[in-house]
């Protein structure tokens, strides 16, 4: 189950990012759109697919003590 919710969260985070990017994209240039374009830049440029997943393992595999 955790791997689910795991999964449920990069694609949220990735999709929330992918929208900042095209907003930067479709929008003149405002402060706004740097913003956005810069948000989008990092959750989904930088890190990638990858690394969100692994973020969202080790949040939700965590064992409790």
């Amino acid at each position: 189950m955790s791997k689910f919710i795991s999964f449920i969260c990069t694609f949220f985070v990735m999709f929330v990012g992918y929208g900042c990017f095209q907003f930067y994209m479709t929008n003149e240039i405002s402060i706004l759109s740097c913003i956005m374009g810069f948000v989008g830049f990092v959750v989904i440029l930088s890190p990638a697919w990858d690394m969100w997943q692994k973020v969202f393992n080790e949040i939700f595999s965590q064992k409790e003590d």
